[in-house]
């Protein structure tokens, strides 16, 4: 009986070579679609003034659980919501919320008192080429030495969207915007001793 030998690589460098080839294209076929990043933070304003003090601080945002992630999420038909798996937010919904609230609240002109907002939202919906909502609840802890030192508002808020998704990400952007307006005003409001939602 004949035998055949294989000769053994002196230094098993093209076994590993062919391995590395392997594990690489194995990696490569099984990588997922690339990861596209959308924010409800606004451009900055050119005459925004950072050593003026924060009139209001936004202390704490807070969203239903099925909306409590990094991925954007889109209504389907009357019973579905569709996660889109490449598309995230910057941070999780709350914190993106948060962060956006809080850039365009501390344009506003600064006070004696800071006034403290904690904001519910209870509906962020979008539904492709129809409307973008937002419903929340927002409650003001104010200057203690007024009559009236907290206030509780809502707000109901519906914008136009297109098909794409950055149309819908500006859409949501404008009902954050308006929700910031709506404390804004409540704000003004209640340190002037007048307390009410607009």
């Amino acid at each position: 009986m004949k035998l055949l030998l294989i000769p053994r690589p002196e230094s098993g460098c093209a076994c590993r070579g062919f391995l590395t080839f392997v594990l690489l294209a194995a990696l490569s076929a099984c990588s997922s679609s690339q990861i596209r990043v959308h924010t409800l933070v606004p451009p900055p304003l050119a005459s925004e003034n950072d050593s003026s003090p924060d009139a209001i601080a936004v202390e704490r945002v807070s969203v239903p659980p099925q909306l409590n992630r990094t991925e954007l999420i889109l209504r389907k038909g009357d019973s579905q919501l569709l996660v889109l798996e490449s598309d995230w937010w910057g941070a999780p919904l709350p914190e993106e919320i948060r962060s956006a609230l809080a850039t365009r609240l501390e344009q506003t002109t600064g006070s004696e008192y800071r006034t403290r907002v904690w904001v519910s939202v209870t509906r962020f919906d979008a539904i492709p080429g129809q409307s973008v909502w937002l419903d929340a609840d927002y409650r003001l802890a104010g200057n203690p030495d007024l009559a009236t030192s907290a206030l509780q508002c809502s707000i109901r808020r519906r914008s136009e969207s297109g098909n794409t998704l950055d149309s819908i990400v500006l859409a949501h952007q404008l009902n954050i915007e308006a929700l910031a307006e709506d404390i804004i005003m409540a704000v003004r409001n209640l340190n002037a001793g007048n307390p009410g939602c607009p």
